[in-house]
């Protein structure tokens, strides 16, 4: 919903420059994935935050199989200690920076990224029908949980908020 990112994140970090504090404390977490057309297959996440979204997105893991791949399309939220340790070069740095749990989709699968991206040759030829059904899914069932949970994922320095329950299977 904002444009800029390689000019320096210049629409997300106008955007969240316009949020007042009360408004930034409604989001919950911020979901990136413009990373290619691979799947979604992870997310970084600080030690604290693992159960929360492995739980919101349980859902996923063992629906998703391709046969091309020969392997299961699954979700890996990956510990990265008491911090989210993600690169700040996306739209979710913008959140992350003030506080709002930012989260850029670790893309996996067999897309050769690069040959894509930023070229004359990133074009429809590329997506991979499978990987896309997946991540749709996959960001719809995260948002789905996160948005019916009991309380927001928890902020850094927070202690950790309730699991959420897989109710989207």
């Amino acid at each position: 919903l904002w444009t800029g990112e390689e000019q320096g994140l210049l629409g997300s970090r106008a955007y969240v420059e316009s949020l007042s504090d009360e408004e930034r404390a409604k989001i919950s977490a911020v979901f990136v994935d413009d990373g290619g057309t691979n799947y979604e297959g992870g997310i970084p996440a600080a030690d604290y935050m693992v159960d929360y979204l492995a739980a919101a997105t349980a859902a996923v893991n063992g629906q998703f199989y391709s046969e091309t791949d020969g392997a299961w399309l699954d979700v890996n939220i990956r510990p990265t200690g008491d911090r989210i340790r993600t690169h700040g070069g996306s739209d979710h740095a913008s959140f992350n920076r003030v506080g709002v749990p930012g989260f850029f989709w670790d893309e996996v699968g067999r897309a050769d990224y690069y040959y894509g991206w930023h070229t004359q040759n990133d074009d429809l030829d590329l997506a991979i029908p499978e990987y896309l059904q997946q991540s749709s899914a996959c960001m719809a069932i995260t948002a789905y949980n996160l948005a019916c949970a009991p309380g927001l994922l928890a902020r850094e320095g927070e202690t950790e908020g309730e699991p959420v329950a897989s109710g989207a299977e």
